[in-house]
């Protein structure tokens, strides 16, 4: 995996399930034929999942057809390589091709761009307004686009166009960063911010795309997954939330089968002892339940509160129903620890909380546990710790309840039992060991970051050398309107030292015509006019440079 800075990722993705996780929740046919390139990374998943799977590396020189094209990473994105992976489909066939973001945020706080070794060196031609045109080109008129979080070699959450995450970003666990000694900042902090601004779709690290042949086939089902594979096998789901109205639930592992069916009893058993749950039911192998298009009651608060609307009135009387709940739930034995504000839906419009997703439950044990665990959520909320007022809400509910004697064991259990049990991530160490490790990086070496940056600048000056010469020699003789010939990557490593010397190019020659915003593509010298003749074309392949220039005199009247 290029993209993968550290090697301690690289080894721990060829064994972690979590990498699955950027197609786990697809609803393959399983009767389908699939041609995957994904460097083994998705092979023995298609295997389980469809009738035959053939693998390839950078080519595919056998012959037929397929139902599914899997490609993780293919390279560089041109259309010519879309054409081909569309002649090996059948004509209702599907192309699922994964990529990084190459104006992902991470490379914003300064990641090293894979292809040169360098921080803040952009590539081009790959983003996805490039992508959707090529796609279109080469026949793919249907698409559906989706964005893996935080990447797509550890993928925990899967959001679509038409399921974007909303402005408070609650996502499963943290969002890991690699321990590169060229990052500037710890981009998880702007996450929320990047979303709020509308900003997530141009800036989230990659993305999935499903391409189509056929273009009046309806696109996948699935608008969102959760993928929680980094938790034990029992407890490992994925959750999806689709089109045509259903969530579905499935098991990631089959040591996970049973506890569907114990989760579907949950709610059976709260919704009998007066709980106000959402209906689940077991279709085959997987928890089906209603898709409700209402806020958390959670994000309803946090709505409110950042808009200075959140009443201690209504924040109370909410608690006092999420405690009726509690308590109602516990009457035989059983405490449900999901009682939570983030676990509830609020029907706006009825006044109503609707409770989901009960998978856990502790035998016997003080009710005020979950009551605990449901208000010291406000303490770790991002917006809700930013309010002073918070802090006397909480000490206000404490006295409600009469908490204040137990508080401070019963909050440090809830913590301990909630870590062991529920987020027990026993396939993240590695990724828990590297956050933590550049988060001390980011306090102790930042004078060692920035020799770094230096002695680094001095060896990208050495890569470009040549190219900054050529373009300060361009500005010596007055020349301002430059074109290339060929976009290769001599092409845009030009590209990427003129316009360090505000000398973007007029135009590019090339016969592959990549999609580039904002500057005019040929595919041919032929589609020059008078009207466009720049001052200089500079010729950038190696090969057949002669004829290239010869060709061009003949054209154009410029060096």
């Amino acid at each position: 995996m290029p993209s993968i800075i550290s090697k301690q990722l690289q080894n721990f993705h060829k064994v972690s399930p979590m990498r699955e996780g950027i197609i786990n929740w697809y609803p393959f046919e399983s009767k389908s034929t699939v041609l995957e390139s994904s460097n083994v990374a998705l092979t023995r998943l298609l295997r389980e999942k469809c009738a035959d799977v053939t693998s390839f590396d950078s080519e595919y020189d056998g012959k037929g057809k397929f139902d599914y094209i899997v490609c993780i990473d293919p390279g560089e994105i041109t259309t010519e390589l879309l054409s081909k992976y569309r002649s090996y489909l059948n004509a209702n066939g599907r192309l699922l091709m994964a990529f990084e973001n190459p104006y992902g945020l991470q490379y914003f706080a300064g990641k090293r761009n894979p292809r040169t070794g360098f921080p803040f060196q952009f590539w081009f031609g790959e983003s996805k307004a490039e992508t959707e045109i090529r796609l279109q080109k080469a026949g793919f008129f249907g698409q559906k686009w989706y964005y893996p979080f935080t990447n797509h070699y550890f993928t925990r959450e899967v959001y679509s166009e038409n399921y974007l995450p909303n402005a408070f970003f609650n996502h499963r666990g943290f969002a890991y960063i690699e321990d590169d000694y060229t990052k500037e900042f710890d981009e998880r902090r702007l996450w929320k911010e990047v979303i709020r601004g509308g900003a997530f779709e141009f800036l989230c690290n990659s993305y999935l795309v499903e391409a189509r042949a056929c273009k009046v086939d309806e696109p996948c089902n699935v608008d969102f997954a959760a993928i929680t594979a980094y938790r034990e096998h029992e407890k490992a789901f994925i959750t999806t939330v689709n089109r045509d109205g259903i969530a579905r639930k499935h098991a990631v592992f089959r040591e996970g089968l049973n506890r569907l069916n114990i989760i579907a009893e949950n709610h059976r058993d709260l919704k009998r002892l007066g709980v106000n749950v959402l209906p689940m039911k077991i279709d085959g192998d997987c928890l089906t339940m209603e898709r409700l298009n209402m806020p958390t009651l959670w994000d309803y608060w946090t709505r409110k509160l950042m808009r200075d609307e959140l009443d201690e009135g209504l924040l109370f009387d909410h608690f006092d129903r999420i405690r009726d709940s509690i308590y109602a739930s516990a009457i035989e034995g059983r405490c449900y620890w999901e009682l939570v504000p983030s676990n509830c839906f609020y029907d706006i419009e009825n006044d109503d909380l609707i409770f989901f997703d009960q998978e856990y439950y502790w035998e016997n044990i003080d009710p005020d546990m979950v009551l605990v665990r449901a208000i010291y959520a406000l303490k770790y909320s991002d917006e809700f710790k930013k309010v002073p007022k918070t802090h006397g809400w909480i000490n206000a509910l404490k006295d409600r309840y009469n908490l204040t004697q137990k508080w401070d064991f019963l909050t440090e259990l809830a913590d301990k039992e909630t870590r062991e049990f529920v987020f027990n991530e026993v396939h993240t160490k590695p990724l828990d060991r590297v956050v933590e490790r550049t988060e001390i990086r980011e306090r102790e070496h930042a004078s060692e970051r920035n020799a770094e940056h230096a002695s680094k600048r001095k060896a990208e000056y050495a890569r470009y050398g040549k190219m900054c010469i050529a373009a300060n020699s361009l500005q010596s003789m007055g020349i301002q309107h430059v074109a290339i010939y060929g976009y290769g990557l001599r092409g845009k490593m030009l590209r990427y030292v003129l316009e360090m010397v505000d000398m973007e190019p007029v135009f590019i020659i090339d016969k592959k015509l990549p999609f580039l915003c904002g500057i005019p593509l040929f595919d041919s010298i032929e589609k020059i006019s008078a009207e466009n003749t720049p001052d200089v074309i500079v010729v950038t392949p190696v090969k057949g440079a002669s004829e290239i220039a010869a060709a061009l005199r003949k054209k154009v009247k410029c060096h």
